[in-house]
């Protein structure tokens, strides 16, 4: 049985569904930064006036892409994907906050 501990996890992974146009979403695994209430706060508070991949570098630390995980290859990612970033802050928010999508 899991134990719960009482301390921020550094980081966590989570398959975040990308949608693709006209086929199926592609999950993809992402390393996630995980966060304390007081470090969640301030990530909201500072996400104003930032880009989809200045939003998903901030909440994420790797992928399972074979592409490296740098901000070029986010801003494809971003490009290419319309609906990645918000897919990718969907799946961080639900991950931290306990919420559930869908339902």
């Amino acid at each position: 049985m899991a134990k719960l501990i009482l301390a921020v996890v550094p980081t966590f992974e989570v398959a975040v569904p990308i949608p693709v146009p006209g086929k199926p979403a592609v999950p993809v695994k992402f390393t996630m930064r995980g966060r304390s209430r007081e470090e969640f706060q301030s990530f909201l508070d500072a996400m104003t006036g930032k880009t989809n991949a200045e939003v998903i570098m901030e909440c994420a630390t790797g992928w399972e892409l074979d592409d490296p995980f740098d901000a070029e290859h986010v801003e494809k990612l971003d490009r290419t994907y319309l609906g990645a970033a918000r897919a990718v802050l969907d799946a961080y928010m639900a991950q931290v906050t306990g919420a559930r999508l869908g339902n």
